[in-house]
This record gives C-alpha cells, structure tokens and sequence, in this order.
C-alpha cells in the first residue's frame, strides 16, 4: 500500500541518493584538479617560462 507518506520516504531517500553521488563526483574532480596543479607546478619548476610559453604557442 502506497500512502503519501511513503511516497515522500521515498522521494526523500532517491533526493539524497542523488546528493551524494553528485557530492562523490564534485569530490574526485576537486581531488584530479589538484593532481593536475601540483604536477604542472613540479612541472613548470623544472622548465624555463619562455619554454613553456614557446610550447603553449605564444611567440612574445
């Protein structure tokens, strides 16, 4: 039997099923982004500045 508090149980549980995935991913994205910038800077440490511009394709 479906009564309309149940209902709400229900669409209570799948709202925070999707808040948490949603949590998870914006989490693993934070975590690749600050990978990615701690390798460019151990990166970028190593090589000259007007290399990397040259690479990137700017002629100054």
């Amino acid at each position: 039997m479906n009564t309309d508090s149940d209902k709400l149980v229900s669409a209570t549980l799948e709202t925070d099923s999707i808040t948490a995935i949603i949590s998870l991913r914006l989490e693993q994205a934070m975590v690749e982004c600050h990978l990615l910038c701690y390798a460019w800077r151990g990166f970028t440490k190593y090589v000259p500045v007007r290399l990397l511009v040259t690479m990137a394709g700017f002629n100054p």
